[in-house]
């Protein structure tokens, strides 16, 4: 039984299933949900579902079949204990036809496409389980995110995920202007090592602020705002390459969203640029 409060509940690990649905060799990710005019979304990276790299077109590692169901672990409202959350898989169809991988049921970015690599899945909420919308926490808007600033990377890294039914907060750092468009691209960089199975967790700003009573007694303040979705690493395969991180900026989502553009099959003919 879960008895958790704050962001530790927004995320939810996923595995990228066959149409077999076998579980045993399939890939880990990381989603969230968000809630957008009455209507429920899930969040994750594009090449999650696809199983391409967005930037390259290769197909990535550990994908040896094409995604067709999404198995995501949510939490399940107990009818034995009052207010108890347990962890229970379910599953999501990728493709309106299994069968012809025809009609993918996501929404990609309407100018960028996969450029962006963040996708929202309508998602109908199955009876007895408790969806925690990210945009529905406490949010300190006015915490401005700067350079160096601490944040947080909430998901589900390989080998751990097992034993996992919270996600690991890995803690990194703003490590360019997150007011800036890194490369014309909604995006910036976070000075981080993280671990395969993270992509699609949610960013969370973590500072911590200190305020002086009357008494001069030191009080601290925790201001924690959602501020993107992480999608992989640049670097870091050796030890003389900079560990970094992409994130992508949280507005991205509901320009997603109120585009309304759902993917076709393309990606699946795409060529490898190298």
């Amino acid at each position: 039984m879960l008895k958790v409060e704050g962001y530790s509940l927004a995320p939810a690990k996923i595995r990228m299933l066959p149409p077999t649905k076998d579980q045993s060799c399939a890939p880990v990710g990381t989603c969230f949900f968000y809630n957008r005019e009455n209507i429920t979304y899930l969040i994750t990276n594009g090449h999650n579902l696809t199983g391409r790299n967005p930037e390259t077109k290769d197909h990535l590692p550990g994908f040896i079949y094409q995604p067709t169901w999404l198995s995501v672990n949510l939490s399940t409202i107990s009818s034995e204990k009052e207010g108890g959350l347990y962890k229970k898989n379910y599953l999501v169809p990728l493709y309106k036809e299994i069968d012809t991988l025809n009609e993918p049921m996501w929404l990609i970015h309407p100018e960028k496409e996969y450029s962006i690599d963040v996708v929202a899945i309508p998602f109908n909420v199955p009876e007895g389980v408790k969806i925690f919308a990210i945009n529905e926490f406490p949010q300190s808007h006015k915490a401005i995110e700067q350079p160096g600033d601490d944040v947080f990377i909430l998901g589900y890294p390989i080998l751990l995920d097992e034993t996992l039914d919270l996600p690991i907060w890995k803690r990194g750092s703003v490590a360019t202007e997150p007011g800036q468009n890194l490369g014309g691209m909604p995006k910036f960089l976070v000075d981080t090592a993280t671990r395969p199975g993270m992509s699609g967790s949610p960013v969370i700003l973590h500072r911590k602020t200190f305020d002086i009573d009357k008494e001069t007694e030191s009080i601290t303040l925790i201001q924690e705002k959602f501020i993107g979705i992480y999608s992989g690493r640049i670097g870091g395969n050796d030890e003389f390459q900079a560990q970094l991180g992409i994130v992508w900026k949280s507005s991205v989502i509901e320009e997603i969203i109120d585009g309304n553009y759902k993917s076709s099959t393309d990606f699946m003919q795409w060529k490898s640029k190298k």
